[in-house]
């Protein structure tokens, strides 16, 4: 609003309305005693400009986001911590706790023998907030536990997640004014479903594209954009609408929706594609995987405000082109197919095989 509100057109604008009868270069007594007021007056001006930009949602840092959220009663949503299923030979006891790479797990409950076993099933959770926490392997304990010789993470049960980014929670506070949540409309179950711990994208699908009147699908993801464990769709449907007492509003649905929540599907993508390349990438193969999983990271990440995703073979070539040492690309196929291809509205896309030739 104040760009044009610079030193030097704030001096000019000062000069001019001194009389032309004084000396006003660059020096005099004049110039000298208005250009330092002319400083802090464009400073004056810059600080004017990002204060009226703090003030709108569209344009504010996080800081004061969540100040204008506030008002709505929106906060941004905190740091999950990823709950895992453990395996041990032996009973470790509730609390026993254990390091993974970067992050330690602690015991929190016991659920039973493995089939066919004596090993144990523990659930764990996470000492450490976020996204780290959303790995499998071998656990090491962090005290001693005395004829422990099998201690292991086989699956996540629920994903840790980051705090909410910025951008996410700018669009939820957009959504909370442009669709009114009220009722069990989509809106609402968007908003009780995305608020759940471990949930990353949400689909809800209106009755006559389901079971008919009177029931509700949901479709998710996790944080980590990727088809959630059986466990955490139990834990939603009891939420939403327990499963002894269907349609009885007993949870957060209405009285009268049966609800049905299911996770995504996920669509390996197998890329073919031949390349030529100037051969100073060593790591070429790494990396083109890389490139490959960040454009299709970045189309799940719109899985739940999109139809369905689709993978063009043009964007297939542009993300093979940004690696080091390609200069050309040449005959790619998706799924044995030179087509774009669409999934569909229910499914994630995944990489599985890349091949490529290098000429």
């Amino acid at each position: 609003m104040f760009e044009d509100r610079t030193f030097d057109n704030i001096l000019k604008t000062m000069l001019d309305s001194v009389d032309t009868g004084f000396d006003k270069r660059e020096g005099s007594i004049i110039y000298d005693a208005l250009a330092p007021a002319a400083l802090e007056l464009a400073k004056l001006y810059r600080d004017l400009d990002d204060m009226l930009n703090q003030t709108f949602a569209d344009t504010a840092d996080r800081e004061y986001l969540i100040r204008r959220a506030a008002e709505r009663r929106l906060v941004p949503y905190e740091a999950t911590h990823a709950v895992v299923k453990g395996v041990f030979n032996i009973d470790v006891g509730r609390g026993a706790r254990f390091s993974l790479d970067k992050v330690n797990f602690r015991t929190i409950r016991l659920e039973g023998r493995q089939d066919n076993t004596d090993f144990y099933i523990y659930t764990l959770e996470c000492e450490e907030a976020g996204p780290d926490g959303n790995i499998t392997g071998s656990l090491i304990p962090i005290d001693n536990i005395s004829d422990l010789t099998y201690a292991k993470v086989i699956e996540i049960i629920s994903y840790g997640a980051a705090e909410e980014d910025t951008e996410r929670f700018r669009k939820r506070y957009f959504d909370s004014i442009n669709n009114i949540a009220f009722g069990g409309n989509i809106a609402e179950y968007r908003q009780w479903v995305s608020a759940m711990e471990g949930v990353g994208g949400v689909k809800v699908y209106r009755a006559d594209e389901w079971q008919g009147p009177g029931t509700v699908k949901i479709v998710i993801t996790t944080p980590e954009n990727t088809p959630p464990s059986e466990e955490l769709l139990k834990r939603i449907k009891e939420e939403l609408d327990p499963s002894d007492l269907e349609g009885e509003g007993l949870g957060l649905a209405p009285i009268g929706h049966i609800v049905t929540v299911q996770g995504a599907k996920s669509t390996e993508i197998n890329i073919s594609l031949v390349i030529k390349t100037d051969k100073t990438n060593e790591s070429l193969s790494e990396d083109l995987r890389q490139a490959f999983c960040e454009y299709i990271d970045g189309l799940n990440i719109r899985w739940e405000l999109e139809e369905t995703i689709t993978l063009y073979i043009s964007h297939i070539i542009a993300a093979a082109i940004s690696v080091k040492g390609v200069e050309d690309v040449s005959e790619v196929s998706i799924n044995g197919s030179p087509e774009n291809l669409e999934l569909d509205r229910e499914s994630i896309a995944v990489l599985g095989e890349l091949s490529f030739e290098e000429v």
